[in-house]
């Protein structure tokens, strides 16, 4: 009976619930008198159920019981929404029941029951719900939920408003594979979002870099296993080809984020795109790709960020490089030393046509 938006919590709830035009009847089950009056007086319907039920299932079930007999009718799909949960939306109730109406196979959904494997994640009869830190429903999704601007995107051009949560990187663990130029200017823009938990791994030890930042050298084995984003800053090499499959991609928690704006064929485009339609990572972002224009699987998957190679496509980036270029160039010609002489290890790559 509590108040809350200038009427008592049931009062809110009910009303919301009623509004819904998939329900044929809403009914509130209790053992409190003042609550059964309440809600009479509003014009809903009460049923009084026995004071010692200690789960709210218990007590819907001897509700529905009482209500079959005095309606003499069978209600075939039940919704049980808790006392204190007064704002759920009308249209999270039709989003949680029309599956159920689209398929008699699903007998019973717990909308705040714990997703406890990525099966039940992937599994289209395993309704889920997101709640907020009170535990109110938010929204329903019969798919696994996202957590991607770029799919917020997709909804907006589709005429959808729906908003999606996701976590602040103050509070996830990044893994940062490659800590040379790229890698550890990643590592130095991080600092400006908090403190995450940042894993890195590269050949060679920097130690200017571990005194000016907070992070762990580990394996790539121990980033796989637990970051929650994984960016890769690694060249081509006969080392690094194909260094990411499928084995390596099962290692990853199922909400891992992974990114490759380094080389094409460090990870494998097939595999990726294999253990992402079974559910498995949270999203990817890929800038690179073994075979460019793209054309794969990987454009068929919804949470994975595709981009046309464009890290280097700003206007001021490509015109320092052709400048660059061209002074090698004429320093080349005129004997005099050079300054951005191609490391043999690109030659190596090119010769054993990776």
């Amino acid at each position: 009976m509590a108040k809350i938006l200038g009427m008592p919590m049931i009062g809110n709830m009910y009303q919301r619930v009623v509004q819904n035009p998939i329900m044929t009847l809403t009914a509130v089950a209790t053992c409190n008198l003042e609550i059964a009056e309440y809600v009479q007086s509003i014009g809903g319907r009460a049923v009084m159920t026995g004071s010692h039920h200690e789960r709210a299932s218990d007590r819907c079930a001897e509700a529905l019981a009482i209500l079959e007999h005095e309606d003499a009718a069978t209600y075939d799909i039940i919704v049980m929404i808790q006392g204190d949960e007064p704002m759920t939306h009308p249209d999270m109730i039709t989003e949680a029941v029309q599956p159920m109406l689209n398929d008699p196979s699903i007998l019973i959904t717990d909308l705040l029951g714990e997703i406890k494997s990525d099966e039940e994640f992937e599994d289209r009869n395993c309704i889920k719900v997101v709640c907020d830190l009170k535990g109110n429903a938010l929204y329903f999704s019969r798919e696994p939920i996202p957590t991607r601007a770029n799919v917020a995107n997709l909804k907006m051009h589709a005429g959808q408003w729906q908003r999606y949560f996701g976590r602040r990187i103050a509070e996830v663990c990044i893994g940062v594979i490659g800590v040379g130029r790229v890698g550890s200017g990643v590592i130095q823009r991080l600092q400006s979002f908090g403190t995450p938990r940042i894993l890195a791994n590269d050949l060679k030890p920097n130690h200017e870099i571990d005194r000016e930042f907070k992070m762990e050298r580990v394996t790539k084995e121990q980033i796989y296993r637990e970051a929650d984003v994984i960016t890769l800053h690694v060249p081509l090499t006969a080392q690094t080809k194909g260094m990411i499959r499928e084995s390596e991609l099962r290692m990853m928690k199922p909400g891992t984020m992974l990114i490759n704006t380094a080389r094409g064929g460090i990870i494998s485009e097939d595999d990726l795109s294999a253990v992402m339609k079974e559910g498995l990572l949270g999203g990817a972002a890929v800038d690179v790709f073994v075979q460019e224009p793209y054309a794969g699987p990987l454009a068929e998957i919804e949470r994975c960020l595709l981009t046309s190679h464009m890290g280097s496509m700003s206007v001021d980036c490509r015109t320092r490089m052709e400048l660059e270029a061209t002074e090698e160039a004429v320093r080349f010609l005129l004997g005099k030393p050079l300054q951005g002489q191609v490391p043999q290890e690109e030659y190596d790559v090119q010769r054993d046509g990776l």
